[in-house]
Order: C-alpha cells, then structure tokens, then sequence
C-alpha cells in the first residue's frame, strides 16, 4: 500500500474538513458553512473528556482517511469509564475499497486499549455497520427510536404533499381527527412546588442534580456541569435553550432543546433531559412547558430519541410521541459498541 497510518496533528484540521467536506458533501453538519477550525477544536480538541484518538490516513502528504475516537466518560454500573466515540470517520472517494477503513480502525483500537479506554461507541450507517462488527469487533447494542409529535398538521401535510390543494383537504378532514387525539395531551395533576424557568448558565446545581440522579441510570454519559457546558453552551454554530424545574426552589430537572429547518418543516429536538429519581411530575411538567414553548414559536413538529427501556419512554407516550417505524426513519440511529475482553462490565454495557 502507498499510503501510510499516523495520529492526527492539530496542522491536519484544515485538510481533514476539506476531506469531510468531499465525502459527505454537505451530510456531515447541517451547512458546509459549519466546516470550521471552531467546530474542530471544540469537538476533537476541547472537549469535556480530553481530546481525541484520531488517526489518518495520508498519501504523499494527502490526507485519504479519517477516524476518530472523540473521547468522554460513561458510567457503567456503578463506575466511571473512559470512552471513545467513533464520529465522522471517513476515506476519500478516490481511496475506497484499498483496506483503509479497517488498518484504521484496528489502530485507532489498539491506541485506545494502550490509553486504557475500555469502550468504544458508534452510530455507523447503513453501508458502514457490517464492518464495524465483521471486521472491528463491534457487537450491536439496539436501535434509538425516534419519536414525534406533530404540533402544526397543516404545515406538515403542506410539507410532504407538493399539490396545495391535496393537502388543504386532507388538513380540512384530517384536522377533527388530530385534535381529538392530541389535544388532551399534558400535565394530569400540577405540582404547585415545581417552576420551569429557562436557564443560561450551567453551574454545580447541575452536579448536585447528577448525584441524585445518577443511581436510578446503569449506562449514561455523566450529566454534569462540565459536560453539559460543553455539549450545549460552549457548541459553534448552534443555539440551544435549557427548561430547568424547580421544586421548592431547587434544580430538580432539566430539557435541552434547539430548533432546526429539516426539509420544509420547522422542527424542534429534544435533545437532553434528566430529572430527579421517582418524581414522574417534574418531567411531564417540562415537556408540557417544552411543547407549549415550541407551539408558541410555531414549531410543526417535535422530536426526540428515546430507548424502549428508558425511564422517561413512557412519559413522552402519554404526552403524545408517536415513534416511527423504521422503515420510515429518515435517520436509523443503530448504537453498536466494543468493549475490552477484560472488564468485568462488559456484560452490562452490552444490555
């Protein structure tokens, strides 16, 4: 092979976003505009756990192939682990098929094991899957459902059925329908003690929030003050809004929102959430202020990621989140993982 392997260098940022710029052609953020020296440095570089492994490929001092291990933390059990995240790997076009995505991938592994990074994580594609788990030792964990709840149907129907007047009458008979079946939606029984206000700081009101919180969760990434600044406060390019609960003046909960142009709808994701152990009504009161607030701004749709298994599935159910069928879902979230033969939670991070 003409091409050789090393580790990614903080001169190679330049060159690696024009090669993700070639091979996703615009997939990879929602602009090409988004490609910037700020959104490397704060995703490879700045991040809340330490950096990255990223290794690449380069010919004749081309880059050709990128893969990285954007690294964090992620409680398991009872314990806290390093983690690397698989993110925006990817070879050239010109490049594919010659064997470098898996002499990547095994040596970004074996740099991981070498670091003593137990686990590793991905959402790989449709085309990319099979060789994570054929060729990388990745096993698959389970797929994210994505849920939605429609807010405004006449502007959906406007955006999936081009012919106006079509989508006028099927508004007209359809609308009856959706609200009997979405209007009822809410809060059952308010709790006087619990206040949603909106938040712009994240401080150690969220640790506190993260210790009390984290024994009722077996896998998570760490919900603390310096991840979730990171994540959300410190993020290039994008804006997103935090509803925090307060129950008798205490941070009791929290949803992470933002708001994004998908197609001709106006979308608002739910991205992040976390409320104290066994207070049910702290995290309908939020998604009912959430939903509210998005009505209020003329959102048309609202959507969220959420595991069966999850504390909080049931919630967004009542509250009217229908989750596609993935045959439909126009992004298949599929979590594989890999772990070290030698840590004894192998097991549960797999479940």
């Amino acid at each position: 092979m003409d091409w050789k392997i090393r580790k990614a260098e903080s001169k190679d940022s330049e060159a690696i976003l024009e090669l993700l710029k070639e091979s996703f052609n615009g997939h990879w953020s929602a602009s090409q505009s988004l490609y910037t020296k700020e959104l490397w440095n704060w995703l490879y570089c700045d991040n809340s756990g330490g950096g990255s492994v990223t290794l690449i490929a380069e010919d004749k001092n081309k880059i050709v192939g990128h893969f990285p291990n954007v690294l964090g933390r992620l409680k398991v059990g009872k314990n806290i682990f390093s983690t690397g995240t698989v993110l925006h790997l990817t070879t050239h076009s010109d490049y594919r098929r010659k064997g470098i995505f898996e002499n990547l991938g095994k040596a970004s592994f074996t740099e991981l094991v070498g670091s003593k990074v137990p686990f590793s994580l991905a959402f790989p594609n449709d085309k990319s899957r099979p060789g994570f788990i054929k060729k990388l030792g990745f096993s698959q964990i389970g797929t994210l459902p994505l849920l939605i709840r429609p807010l405004r149907m006449k502007s959906i129907l406007n955006g999936i059925i081009k012919k106006r007047g079509l989508s006028l009458i099927l508004s007209w008979a359809l609308g009856p329908l959706y609200y009997l079946a979405f209007h009822h939606y809410g809060v059952s029984k308010k709790d006087r003690n619990i206040k949603i206000v909106r938040k712009d700081n994240i401080n150690e009101e969220f640790d506190t929030l993260w210790e009390k919180s984290s024994s009722q969760i077996k896998v998570s990434v760490p919900r603390n003050s310096l991840f979730l600044n990171w994540r959300f406060n410190q993020r290039p390019h994008l804006s997103y809004q935090i509803f925090a609960a307060l129950k008798d003046g205490s941070l009791a909960g929290y949803i992470v929102t933002r708001k994004a142009d998908i197609s001709s709808l106006r979308v608002g994701i739910i991205m992040d959430f976390l409320t104290l152990p066994g207070e049910s009504s702290i995290f309908m009161a939020l998604l009912n202020r959430v939903i509210n607030s998005f009505k209020e701004e003329e959102v048309d749709l609202c959507v969220t990621a959420c595991l069966k298994n999850n504390l909080y599935y049931k919630a967004f159910k009542y509250c009217g989140f229908i989750p596609i069928v993935n045959r439909f879902n126009p992004r298949k979230l599929v979590l594989v993982g890999r772990a070290n033969e030698d840590i004894t939670e192998k097991n549960l991070f797999f479940d």
